[in-house]
């Protein structure tokens, strides 16, 4: 079964019976491969690519069995690239079918010994020089193959990291693009900004500048109305600092006279304190030379009750 064709192509018989494909737009031009089949190569090594990085293989047993356009079978092999007309055994099944005659020897011999028949063990025959040769062939064969897949494998791992390098370094070449207009922008707006307040200095300076000389100008032509003004003003500034000192002076003499009062009125609380004290103790002393020793009496009197 043939796949479908893409759109715009078209398929018809050749002079030989052959299939032939050829596009609409151009029926001059024909051709026997189908259209797709270079697509359907493109997904299997895609495949195979995606697999083998993955450590999987794409296919089991690498033959697998086609048929063309006559209905001839064919077998191709996707590991080795290699087309034949019958299926070749792998080497799987060679192993497998050595065993199992092995296995069927072993069994026939034991029957046989069984039933009381002597069996004398074959000796292997040996490998003629033409196999030898042949099987050294498919070997170096083989170990070509896995060396070009190798080489395949090392050519596109450094390409792969050639492009990973390249655009690493693309990448880096724009950040520090990226970085340096960056900096230009900043620089430009540091720079507007400095310019802006140097000219706002200029024009602060240039007002002070019109203030002091307004104040210096008005200062020496000076009418007399207001130089009597500012000595008024002068006068009463000198007064009222003589009459705050006066005050404040005051202030202190109080303060400090309110001080001594208080010390003078803790010290006679305290000498009061210490007068009751001694007249309690005096009073005391009298009561009892005169009531001492009746009370003495009346208690021994008590206690004798």
């Amino acid at each position: 079964r043939r796949p479908p064709l893409p759109i715009g192509w078209a398929e018809r018989t050749g002079p030989d019976g052959e299939v032939q494909y050829f596009e609409v737009a151009h029926e001059d031009h024909s051709q026997e491969e189908h259209p797709s089949d270079a697509d359907f190569v493109a997904l299997v090594e895609l495949e195979r690519a995606r697999l083998e990085k993955m450590n999987i293989i794409l296919f089991t047993d690498p033959w697998v069995k086609f048929t063309d356009n006559e209905g001839v079978p064919y077998y191709y092999n996707f590991r080795t690239d290699e087309i034949g007309f019958q299926r070749p055994i792998d080497a799987h099944t060679r192993a497998a079918i050595k065993i199992q005659g092995r296995v069927r020897g072993m069994l026939e011999r034991t029957h046989l010994e069984k039933n009381g028949r002597i069996c004398s063990r074959p000796e292997a025959p040996k490998e003629s020089a033409a196999k030898q040769r042949l099987l050294k062939d498919l070997h170096q064969r083989a170990m070509h193959t896995l060396l070009e897949a190798e080489r395949e494998r090392a050519l596109e791992q450094k390409i792969a990291e050639d492009q990973l390098k390249a655009t690493d370094d693309a990448n880096r070449r724009a950040a520090i693009l990226a970085a340096e207009t960056k900096l230009e922008e900043e620089k430009a707006t540091m720079l507007a900004a400095l310019k802006a307040h140097q000219e706002r200095q200029e024009a602060s300076a240039l007002r002070l500048q019109g203030v002091y000389r307004a104040h210096m100008v008005r200062q020496r032509v000076e009418l007399p109305w207001q130089a009597r003004e500012r000595l008024a003003t002068r006068i009463q500034c000198v007064w009222r600092m003589k009459r705050a000192r006066h005050d404040l002076r005051e202030l202190a003499k109080h303060r400090a006279m309110a001080v001594k009062a208080k010390r003078f009125v803790v010290a006679a609380e305290k000498l009061q304190k210490v007068f009751r004290g001694h007249q309690g103790r005096e009073d005391y002393r009298a009561v009892w030379a005169e009531q001492g020793p009746i009370k003495e009496k009346l208690w021994a009197v008590n206690f004798l009750k």
